[in-house]
């Protein structure tokens, strides 16, 4: 029980921060699960499908609370089920593929791509004059390159889509609404391939559920009451700290 409660809490603690910063349940949640001793096999398809439980809830409360609209065909729900498509294509290839890419060469390509976005999003600069065919195609290359990593790793699809979409000039309050919503999406075409695999430990998915979506209401709550220009450092701030995180841990095992 005190194990079951402990990574509940976990969770919580961890989506919370991810679905009010946009990041950081997958990246952070997933190796200090894999640190504490749990398979790796296990712990991605954990970390997928709690997440994926905890973002169905997200769309309805942001619509709710005013930090986007999130009705039938506007330009916020196209955008979230575009970049959720293109996660989900990543995904599904990045789940057959987790035994055969090089964890190191992966872990340091995030770490630098982190580390470079956050600081562009931090420094408040973005996209000028960006075409809507330009913009969506460059989220849509983003959109695979982030579920590609989250299907190896557990995590990188929230803070690429966050920074890439506030990079292109969009509203911070809508972009982390919009990478819950697309992570819905993307997490669930994930989600089956795993299941279908035989990838499932439930006595390591029921509690990380259960935190994930108890985080729910309290970050949707946090993000309507925060400054943008708040919202729009953390969230940089947050993938630079990921990034030297990385950095540091892949100097530390060299």
């Amino acid at each position: 029980m005190i194990g079951f409660i402990a990574l509940a809490l976990a969770a919580l603690l961890m989506q919370y921060v991810s679905s009010t910063l946009g990041m950081g349940y997958g990246t952070v949640l997933a190796p200090s699960l894999i640190i504490a001793g749990f398979p790796v096999k296990e712990v991605v398809p954990a970390v997928v499908i709690s997440q994926l439980a905890g973002n169905s809830l997200l769309p309805l409360l942001h619509h709710r609370a005013g930090n986007v609209d999130f009705g039938v065909g506007s330009r916020s729900t196209r955008v979230s089920i575009y970049l959720g498509f293109g996660g989900a294509l990543g995904s599904f290839v990045a789940a057959a593929l987790v035994p055969e890419v090089p964890e190191a060469f992966l872990k340091a390509y995030m770490a630098v791509l982190l580390t470079s976005l956050g600081l562009i999003t931090a420094l408040g600069l973005s996209a000028e004059k960006v075409r809507k065919d330009g913009e969506f195609r460059k989220l849509a290359f983003l959109s695979l390159a982030a579920s590609f990593n989250k299907g190896l790793t557990g995590g990188g699809f929230g803070p690429l889509i966050t920074a890439g979409q506030i990079i292109l000039g969009h509203d911070v309050k809508k972009a982390i609404a919009i990478t819950s919503f697309a992570e819905l999406v993307a997490g669930s075409i994930a989600s089956v391939v795993y299941v279908s695999s035989g990838l499932t430990n439930p006595s390591l998915i029921y509690p990380l559920t259960l935190g994930a979506v108890i985080s729910a209401p309290l970050s949707t709550l946090t993000v309507k009451l925060s400054g943008k220009d708040q919202l729009r450092r953390g969230v940089g701030l947050g993938m630079v700290a990921m990034g030297l995180a990385m950095v540091t841990e892949l100097l530390m095992s060299s």
